[in-house]
């Protein structure tokens, strides 16, 4: 027998060895940190409304806030990736616990975003009905006409 496949033989064993053995290393169930913006992320969602925004928006939802009264604050971060004056329009729509509107919802503000900035949006609900939301962003329409 020649070496080179003495070889080949040692080193698949080898391997067929250690694969099964390296899946093993923990014990009981995996467990998930603690994520600080866990609430946030299960509770609110930005929907940029036009095709036409694509790559030129990114958002996020930075902070969901349950107030004293029982009201949402919701803070969310847009940025214009573009290195030209973006216009938008940005609004929320708070929904119930089944994710249907509760009918309140803010008025579409507009914003003039300039090359690569970014902006905290921030608004409340009305009511203490709401339990997740969603930022809705779509570019700001010419008022001309």
């Amino acid at each position: 027998m020649t070496r080179r496949p003495l070889f080949s033989l040692l080193f698949a064993a080898a391997v067929a060895l250690a694969i099964p053995l390296s899946g093993c290393g923990t014990a009981g169930p995996w467990v998930p940190k603690n994520d600080p913006d866990a609430f946030a992320k299960s509770r609110g969602a930005v929907n940029v409304v036009d095709s036409s925004l694509s790559g030129k928006i990114g958002s996020e939802i930075q902070q969901i806030v349950r107030l004293e009264d029982g009201r949402l604050l919701v803070s969310a971060n847009i940025r214009n990736r573009k290195k030209r004056i973006v216009p938008i329009e940005a609004r929320v729509v708070f929904k119930d616990f089944q994710g249907l509107s509760t009918g309140d919802e803010t008025a579409w503000r507009a914003y003039y975003l300039d090359a690569r900035q970014s902006m905290t949006f921030r608004a409340e609900s009305k009511t203490p009905n709401a339990e997740s939301c969603t930022v809705e962003i779509r570019a700001l329409k010419s008022l001309k006409p």
